[in-house]
């Protein structure tokens, strides 16, 4: 071949070299757009989990035992987590479902037919008839005591129930003991 057309075809051969180079360049930039935007929109589009309606602080349990009584006291704060106020009732169930018969007690005590069942679950949509306040952003001190019958096992789990106004569920929080 003339070295004429071996310098054309050289050079053409470098141009379709730079133009391959160039539409890769081209094609992988599109695609990391593409998949830039695709998981902006699936960013925007998932949902941030709400943040809780109640915040729950300083849990505490003290067992108190003499010769005749035995006592379980259980403290914590409660809040709300937004600015205003909601009327809630407050149960605090104390429980131990491995002895036979299952043992539990409810703070504030309950009649026959009250939000909690014989079982000592609560139940749902109940009228409140628990211990009354308004949850505010402000820390809330609850207190709440329990008899233990003398002899028997202890109690293992305690789960603190914050109820609304129409028997909602705000919070139901177990502790282990």
């Amino acid at each position: 071949m003339p070295p004429r057309w071996r310098r054309i075809s050289s050079s053409l051969a470098y141009s379709a070299l730079v133009a391959v180079v160039a539409a890769l360049g081209y094609l992988t930039f599109q695609a990391i757009g593409a998949n830039r935007g695709a998981r902006e929109a699936d960013t925007e589009s998932a949902e941030v989990p709400a943040p809780p309606l109640i915040d729950l602080d300083s849990f505490a349990i003290r067992q108190e035992r003499t010769s005749e009584t035995e006592r379980l006291n259980v403290s914590f704060r409660v809040r709300l987590t937004s600015i205003g106020g909601v009327d809630c009732n407050v149960y605090i169930v104390a429980r131990n479902d491995r002895s036979t018969p299952r043992l539990w007690a409810v703070w504030p005590p309950q009649d026959e037919g009250g939000a909690i069942t014989g079982g000592g679950h609560l139940r749902a949509g109940a009228p409140p008839m628990g211990a009354p306040f308004t949850l505010t952003s402000d820390w809330t001190r609850i207190n709440g005591s329990f008899d233990h019958p003398p002899g028997s096992p202890p109690f293992e789990t305690v789960i603190i129930y914050v109820v609304g106004s129409k028997g909602e569920i705000l919070l139901a929080r177990p502790f282990t003991i």
